[in-house]
């Protein structure tokens, strides 16, 4: 009984800790662009079909980025990594994090965050580590925007997540 009480304990400080950071993180994110946030047309159920419902707010998207991250078994530090990816492509409604598959491009924040976080998994395991690196970000903006495709924007998606993310993480300690 002691060892499950005990458990049970621990566990409740492990999810505290993570919340504690996404909100840390999200607090700092929110405090920069409290100006931002406004009513944009989302797609509906038609293609051609549009209504003014408000976009998920800050807290809501970090959230849903969460999640997308802890489906995918990626850590903390990964977590970062996606909101780094996140404000780099800086995407509207259905293209987010700038993923252009036929199946995620022009759907939702979720679709989106799930395979941008599916992406990052996947790198790793090519990538043969677990950690964030500086050399890890290089290789992932390169698998991400090739530089055959848009030489401009892999530069540009480089510079930015390595800049987002040392940001990010050093709010995170």
């Amino acid at each position: 009984m002691f060892d499950t009480e005990l458990k049970n304990q621990a566990r409740r400080s492990l999810v505290g800790l993570i919340l504690g950071i996404a909100f840390f993180i999200g607090l700092g994110m929110l405090l920069e662009y409290i100006n931002s946030f406004q009513t944009t047309p989302i797609i509906a159920d038609t293609p051609h079909e549009t209504s003014n419902l408000p976009s998920p707010s800050l807290i809501e998207e970090n959230l849903i980025i969460w999640q997308a991250a802890k489906r995918n078994g990626l850590s903390d530090d990964d977590y970062i990594l996606l909101l780094a990816i996140r404000k780099s492509e800086n995407g509207g409604d259905g293209k987010e994090f700038g993923v252009k598959h036929p199946k995620a491009w022009n759907t939702d924040l979720n679709t989106q965050a799930r395979w941008a976080a599916a992406t990052v998994k996947n790198h790793h395991n090519r990538f043969g580590r677990d950690e964030v690196t500086d050399e890890f970000i290089i290789s992932l903006c390169d698998r991400y925007c090739p530089p055959c495709c848009d030489p401009e924007g892999n530069v540009n998606l480089k510079r930015n997540v390595r800049w987002f993310y040392g940001k990010y993480k050093a709010r995170s300690k």
